[in-house]
């Protein structure tokens, strides 16, 4: 980021955008890194009026996306569409029901399809598995 953020910083946000997911054109190495600079800007911003019960949340959220790997972290991949969904569906109107129902049945399959296949690979690689928790990695 162009400026250090510490304690005493306190970015000014920037006007609250309409939340509406519209295909962008590929960025250049400096319009991304101005981007990325101008959003966590605003995320500090608002971060420093939370809460701590929301900043906890936040917190969680953000363990939720950095461990999210698509349908084999069914309940990371579940939680992340919602929030996708909710602020991007319909120009940010919200989630359905039917869209919630829609995600619980796609996340309930891949729920289910990731036990049976862990269930294959410790059948399959039984050393591997017992090695891995031997090593305190597990």
């Amino acid at each position: 980021m162009s400026e250090e953020l510490n304690a005493t910083t306190k970015p000014e946000p920037t006007p609250e955008a309409p939340k509406t997911f519209t295909p962008q054109p590929k960025m250049t190495e400096e319009q991304e890194a101005a981007e990325y600079d101008r959003l966590l800007g605003d995320v500090v911003c608002r971060l420093t009026e939370l809460r701590l019960h929301d900043l906890r949340e936040v917190e969680n959220f953000v363990d939720i996306v950095e461990h999210e790997t698509g349908c084999n972290t069914p309940a990371e991949e579940f939680i992340t569409d919602l929030v996708r969904y909710h602020c991007c569906r319909d120009g940010g109107n919200g989630l359905t029901p039917d869209d919630v129902r829609q995600h619980l049945e796609e996340f309930e399959r891949n729920f289910w399809d990731e036990v049976e296949a862990a269930r294959r690979f410790a059948k399959r690689y039984p050393k591997a598995v017992r090695e891995r928790k031997t090593e305190g990695r597990a």
